[in-house]
């Protein structure tokens, strides 16, 4: 298929099942997508806290979910525990699109979302504090946003609901001299890029794709330069960021 993006090869690291709309979207506007998943997401340490904390659901006035793989994780134990999703709190935040339709695939309703699909917005936005809020994160997640959401009132107890695992270290260093650009969808994935490359860095020609400001904080304190950072923080966005700078 020809586009604006013909003959780009873009390298694709998020994980294996959730690899396609990027791909795809990509792949639609001319790119060969090469699909090597850096990361697996793995369950957390212990479901210990995670469990407690959903029996109490009824008790938060907010649950907010930070990414697909919580929402992906949370349903999937709430399953195997026999746990009701309607016993999730009335008020539901998601922190963009793609979280909200994962939300909504399992008859969950979301009622908020800030204006720009960053934790930062999440912290700023959320509405009516004081409140609690049952916080859903990976492991590796910093505590900023808790700390953020604390500092305005809010009483956060945070799940963490899945952990991540790096993967396919030779593939990623092969397919890096073969690609024009590699895509950044998380700050979990440019750690796991990073770790994966080892001392195969991006030369200087490879363009670095950034989904928002948090993944290209955690670029620049990888000592990775992102060349092209999204407008709008999500997978459309940095296919259309891709497709700005290669069409310059």
């Amino acid at each position: 298929m020809t586009g604006p993006l013909d003959g780009v090869r873009v390298l694709v690291l998020r994980p294996e099942h959730q690899a396609g709309e990027l791909a795809g979207k990509l792949e639609a506007e001319g790119a060969v997508a090469v699909v090597v998943p850096a990361i697996r997401i793995v369950p957390p340490a212990s479901w210990t806290k995670a469990d407690e904390a959903i029996t109490r659901a009824p008790n938060f006035d907010w649950v907010v979910f930070t990414s697909v793989n919580g929402v992906e994780s949370v349903m999937a134990r709430m399953e195997e525990t026999g746990s009701d999703v309607q016993t999730l709190p009335e008020r539901v935040g998601a922190i963009g699109p793609g979280t909200r339709r994962a939300l909504e695939a399992h008859g969950v309703a979301v009622e908020w979302m800030p204006t720009s699909y960053t934790s930062v917005k999440v912290a700023e936005e959320l509405p009516d504090p004081p409140a609690n809020v049952l916080l859903i994160r990976a492991d590796i997640a910093t505590r900023e946003l808790d700390e953020a959401l604390a500092a305005r009132g809010f009483n956060v107890t945070r799940i963490d609901a899945y952990g991540t695992e790096v993967c396919n270290t030779d593939l990623v260093q092969e397919a890096l001299e073969k690609v024009d650009a590699v895509a950044l969808t998380s700050a979990s994935i440019a750690r796991s890029f990073v770790e994966a490359c080892g001392d195969s860095r991006p030369g200087p020609g490879t363009v670095i794709g950034s989904i928002g400001p948090a993944t290209s904080a955690e670029c620049l304190r990888l000592g990775l330069k992102v060349t092209v950072e999204a407008a709008d923080h999500d997978i459309p966005g940095l296919v259309e960021a891709l497709k700005g700078y290669f069409t310059r």
